[in-house]
């Protein structure tokens, strides 16, 4: 029996620009072994580079929403956290929490591994950024970190001022 190399390709963009193409040979059947997966990274000149797969391995676990206290305006707060993990560094979040009876959306950037099961991320939202550091659980199931506002941005205007944010799955 004579094996056709024609391939069937599947491309999704997904919000994040993440190109992932699969090409299954005939017959569709294949085991998973024959199954060619390459991920790509699409930027702004509409070129494409490889993602290397060099993050650590606990990058995986952190894909979800982590349910946890913040501080806010002088008080401790609900806030869920999301990490958007898809295989790629630096990834993105968000973030949602009340201040003032008013809900306050957010998004984090920029967030790249550290050592010792550490993340560091950029934060926005309508009024103030930032930077978070997280410390994660060996169980990578909670976090304890501290956020920092932006000099000149809403409270940032004292030196080495940061505040508790923390999460649990």
């Amino acid at each position: 029996m004579r094996s056709y190399k024609s391939a069937i390709s599947l491309a999704v963009v997904a919000a994040t620009g993440l190109l992932l193409s699969i090409d299954v040979p005939k017959p569709l059947n294949a085991n998973a072994s024959e199954i060619e997966i390459s991920t790509v990274l699409l930027d702004s000149g509409s070129r494409s580079q490889e993602i290397k797969e060099n993050h650590p391995e606990w990058l995986k676990s952190l894909r979800g929403v982590y349910y946890g206290k913040l501080e806010s305006a002088g008080s401790t707060v609900d806030v869920e956290t999301t990490f958007n993990f898809v295989g790629s560094v630096p990834f993105t979040g968000s973030y949602l929490y009340a201040e003032s009876g008013e809900l306050v959306r957010g998004s984090l950037q920029e967030c790249s591994p550290l050592p010792e099961l550490k993340l560091g991320c950029e934060w926005h939202d309508k009024n103030r950024k930032g930077s978070l550091n997280i410390q994660f659980s060996t169980s990578l199931r909670s976090f304890k970190g501290m956020w920092t506002p932006a000099i000149g941005w809403g409270l940032g205007n004292v030196p080495n001022e940061s505040y508790l944010w923390e999460g649990k799955k």
